[in-house]
């Protein structure tokens, strides 16, 4: 999996509220069905928590790496150690350690994302949770467009399911 790339002590995201936070703090969405009986039995709705909660975990640990990285490189100079030198850091070894459970939990985001469209929505919460994993997708900065039209999608569903 290589959709993540490696932060320098230059670019860790150490301060910055991520899209995925957002999307966590929206994720409401079977608070909003009609019938909350029908929001807990919608399978789909399970997936897109998951999901949700496995991308926050990703962007949680994506800062706890980059100030691990941050720290090699300050006190190691971490890239101009040799890969032996590098593995006889007791604190490089934590930082592959986080690498790889961020690695696992993409891994498993990428098999929810794959398994929702085989997963029927039963309800409109479960429609809005779908968007909200769609929206998560996007790059709003590469995808400016397509990811204004997905929240829009969300808001507007939101709002048609409280006036009901």
């Amino acid at each position: 999996m290589e959709s993540r790339r490696k932060a320098d002590w230059s670019s860790a995201r150490v301060t910055q509220i991520s899209r995925r936070t957002v999307f966590v703090g929206a994720a409401v969405a079977p608070a909003l069905a009609p019938d909350a009986a029908s929001a807990q039995m919608d399978h789909s709705i399970a997936i897109c928590e998951r999901w949700i909660e496995a991308n926050a975990e990703i962007d949680r640990l994506d800062v706890v790496c980059g100030r691990y990285e941050k720290m090699l490189v300050d006190v190691f100079r971490w890239y101009e150690l040799s890969p032996s030198e590098q593995d006889a850091i007791p604190e490089g070894r934590k930082l592959d350690e986080i690498s790889e459970q961020i690695e696992a939990l993409g891994w498993e985001c990428d098999a929810l994302v794959r398994a929702l469209p085989k997963t029927p929505a039963a309800s409109a919460a479960a429609v809005i949770a779908n968007l909200t994993v769609a929206a998560g997708l996007f790059n709003q900065n590469d995808q400016p467009d397509a990811h204004g039209l997905v929240t829009r999608a969300i808001r507007d569903l939101k709002a048609l399911s409280r006036a009901t």
